[in-house]
């Protein structure tokens, strides 16, 4: 048993030598319009959101991570600014960043969940814990040794409350 252990430890110790040579870790902030669709857009408005994103990247392509953030819709033709939607994601993502001088395209996807609460007139419920999943991409270019800029387009996909997010995007490396 204890020679079993020790191989399967070699093992996976030889193919992860060769990805940490290239690991790095990215800090993200993306800032960006949440633009919702499906039913959710029969009575919201545009929206408006921002995440936070953490990832290690494994090899110079592919990259692992969490991800958080605040998304905030009003109800379609009331002006209280208090009343309104509102969504905190907690995903799990992949990112696959394909090779690029100065422009890198990227496709990416996570998994997680989204609390959702509803606010009117100095009242607040959760409206519930969904299963979310976004799919997107977008294009990320170096301005410096290590930061990059662009934009993303990603797909939200949360029962009932599914929306699109239109954001700039900022990632630093470690």
């Amino acid at each position: 048993m204890k020679k079993t252990i020790l191989l399967l430890c070699l093992c996976f110790g030889s193919i992860a030598l060769p990805l940490s040579t290239q690991a790095q870790f990215k800090l993200g902030v993306e800032l960006g319009l949440a633009l919702p669709f499906d039913d959710f857009s029969d009575f919201v408005e545009t929206g408006y959101g921002f995440r936070v994103k953490g990832l290690y990247f494994l090899n110079e392509h592919l990259g692992l991570g969490l991800t958080t953030g605040f998304y905030s819709f009003g109800v379609e033709g009331d002006r209280d600014d208090d009343e309104g939607f509102r969504q905190v994601p907690l995903t799990f993502d992949v990112m696959y960043q394909f090779s690029g001088n100065k422009a890198k395209p990227y496709v990416s996807g996570g998994l997680g969940i989204h609390f959702t609460s509803f606010r009117n007139e100095n009242i607040t419920f959760d409206t519930g814990d969904e299963l979310a999943l976004n799919l997107g991409g977008g294009v990320l270019f170096a301005v410096a040794d290590k930061i990059d800029i662009g934009g993303d387009l990603r797909f939200h996909i949360v029962e009932d409350i599914s929306f699109m997010g239109l954001s700039f995007k900022a990632l630093f490396s470690f």
